[in-house]
């Protein structure tokens, strides 16, 4: 830690957010010099190695990847060298600020060896603009990889081409375009500034650049594995739409197979458990008053949901710069995309079924991998789901597997359910013995459970039941008008004289229901003499 420090240079890179800045001493170097400014002081690193390579100061950058802040150097082969190409270099600025560490290389085609590249960091992409092919290359450091345990090589997730949409402003479509705007020309008097700006100082224009995601089928070409699209999309700002539409559309396409779509959906739930576990973390802050043992046990919790990698900051408190401070977090960070199980059901489950274009059983099968993938990440499923389900699952009379998956408790228990299979009683007889075991088992539902066996005449049990389960909220009258009704007047007697010797029948309701029983029982009598007259 020094508060100044005297050198050479010929020039530097800086990156305001995270104040980090690489200085050169000559035009071009073989080594680069890194310090970080905090407080009025500045950490100088150690010196940035790069193995013979020589850079200028157009092939440096500084730039923040998902609240990491990483030093990029483009790497042109070795005059002679037919082994290397043209790679980028992603040195990572270190947790404890006291190292700098090779962290990802970017592979570039061997097509674009000797060429002009230009560098631009935006939207947590990186793009290389490769003159001599007219292209540009992204790359996610997210993205899936080779690696040798301490540097992840990567390629490209996308190519595309720059169009101009209007005077001063462009945007990077995915893939190169086929017509309807204008192809910018790659130029060698190309001067980039971070994150999103070109000038051409030759032609005196500017332009901001941008990646177009709105059309999906474009993006779809450039990206055509689905796995690498969605993991693509869920890390990019405002992609929820279009990762919806393109889950909707590899649901559609038989050509997918619905393991594929299982591994999409994994990924969504994947994200939105990390969500959920994130939005506990913050809800679980205790007030002062709290107790330290109580404090103490939500520490542990949340160190058991998320629990950093790396120890804390060791530079001075007060920093502005929070992303420097804070501990870093695991690799793959919370996507900026999070889908609920609302968003599918309004996006993917009902279009699907609502466009008739769909095999049914397809549609069964795919919402079997949701299931399957909420369960592996321990997310309870929606009644309005399951609803569908069994919906699906009656339409097509797949009756086994609706039983099935009722009994092994696939389809979670809830009381709108439970009305909806005793809906189904008439086409499908079991559906009430699943429907009350579902009640049952809420624990709940007590007297729901004691108006369907009322319901189905079933009066002894449902009295049997509501005394088991200490009922008394339940009127004495809807027991002794069902018993009425039943037309067994043995089942009237019996319930009647239970109510009466626990003295429980109102006043009112006695006298009805007492001249009713003397009537039946003296009408009883008199066939009981009758039967016995010889």
């Amino acid at each position: 830690m020094i508060r100044s420090h005297s050198q050479a240079i010929s020039w530097y890179c800086l990156c305001p957010h995270s104040q980090v800045i690489v200085c050169a001493a000559a035009t071009t170097v073989q080594t680069l010099h890194v310090a970080i400014i905090r407080g009025g002081y500045v950490y100088k690193l150690q010196r940035l190695d790069l193995d013979g390579h020589e850079v200028r100061e157009r092939d440096v950058v500084v730039c923040d990847l998902y609240g990491r802040t990483y030093v990029a150097v483009f790497i042109h082969p070795k005059r002679g060298s037919r082994k290397e190409g043209e790679e980028v270099h992603l040195f990572r600025v270190s947790s404890k600020r006291q190292s700098i560490d090779k962290a990802f290389v970017f592979k570039l085609p061997e097509e674009c060896s000797g060429g002009g590249m230009a560098l631009n960091c935006m939207d947590d992409l990186f793009f290389i603009h490769c003159q001599s092919l007219k292209k540009t290359f992204l790359f996610d450091v997210c993205s899936v990889g080779d690696s040798d345990g301490s540097v992840t090589y990567l390629g490209p997730v996308a190519t595309g081409a720059i169009e101009e949409k209007q005077r001063q402003g462009a945007a990077a479509v995915l893939p190169t375009s086929t017509g309807g705007t204008r192809s910018l020309e790659y130029s060698s008097s190309w001067v980039t500034f971070q994150p999103d700006i070109i000038v051409d100082a030759k032609e005196g224009f500017m332009w901001r650049v941008k990646v177009v995601l709105s059309d999906t089928g474009r993006l779809s070409a450039a990206i055509p594995d689905p796995t690498s699209l969605i993991s693509f999309l869920k890390r990019r700002e405002g992609a929820k739409s279009v990762l919806l539409e393109a889950l909707l559309r590899f649901s559609m396409d038989t050509s997918t197979r619905v393991k594929t779509v299982g591994e999409l959906l994994d990924q969504i739930n994947a994200e939105y458990h990390l969500h959920v576990e994130e939005q506990l973390q913050q809800q679980m802050a205790l007030p002062a008053s709290a107790s330290a043992s109580a404090f103490s046990s939500a520490k542990q919790a949340i160190k058991q949901t998320l629990s950093p990698i790396s120890p804390a900051e060791p530079f001075p408190q007060g920093s502005p710069q929070q992303s420097f401070q804070n501990p870093d977090r695991n690799r793959f960070p919370v996507a900026k995309v999070v889908i609920d199980q609302a968003d599918l059901y309004a996006s993917l489950f009902s279009p699907m079924l609502e466009s008739g274009n769909v095999c049914q059983k397809r549609l069964v099968a795919i919402m079997m991998e949701y299931y399957r993938s909420l369960e592996m990440h321990h997310i309870q499923a929606q009644h309005f789901l399951s609803e569908l389900l069994i919906n699906l699952l009656v339409t097509s009379r797949q009756w086994f597997q609706l039983h099935v998956l009722l009994q092994y408790r696939v389809i979670p228990d809830s009381k709108p359910l439970a009305c909806l299979l005793l809906s189904l009683e008439s086409a499908y007889l079991p559906a009430l013995q699943l429907a009350t075991d579902m009640l049952y088992r809420l624990r709940n539902s007590a007297e729901e459970i004691c108006e369907v066996l009322l319901s189905k005449g079933l009066v002894v049990l449902a009295v049997r039941f509501a005394a088991e389960n200490n009922l008394d909220h339940i009127p004495v009258r809807k027991f002794l008008e069902a018993a009425l009704h039943d037309g067994d007047e043995s089942v009237f007697f019996n319930v009647f004289q239970h109510f009466e010797k626990r003295n429980v029948i109102p006043q009112a309701c006695y006298r009805e229901f007492l001249q009713v029983y003397q009537k039946k029982s003296a009408t009883a009598k008199a066939e009981q003499r009758e039967n016995a007259v010889p």
